[in-house]
């Protein structure tokens, strides 16, 4: 966290991602990133954040999102499986409300 972030009080919701889907997002083909309903997210995405840090794994590159809450739905995806599970959809909107 850089020092200005500090001194605003920035609340900063750190997401790391496989590769492949941070560059769907990177190229506009991937907008929501979804977590399990678990108590582990319940508990994390139960705070209010100003930005996303969206960071691609093992690296130190990284998007910044806007964060504007989160939804929670029922999907089937192929990383969590065959069946159908309940997740939470956080949306990813650029920091000035434009994705380039």
């Amino acid at each position: 966290m850089k020092i200005n972030e500090r001194i605003l009080h920035i609340q900063i919701l750190h997401l790391h991602v496989k590769e492949k889907y941070y560059k769907k997002v990177k190229e506009n083909k991937k907008f929501s990133e979804y977590r399990l309903y678990k108590p582990y997210w319940i508990k994390r995405l139960a705070k209010d954040y100003d930005l996303i840090y969206y960071w691609r794994a093992y690296t130190k590159e990284k998007l910044i999102f806007k964060y504007s809450g989160k939804l929670v739905r029922i999907i089937e995806h192929p990383e969590f499986g065959d069946k159908p599970v309940k997740v939470f959809d956080i949306p990813l909107f650029a920091k000035d409300g434009v994705r380039e």
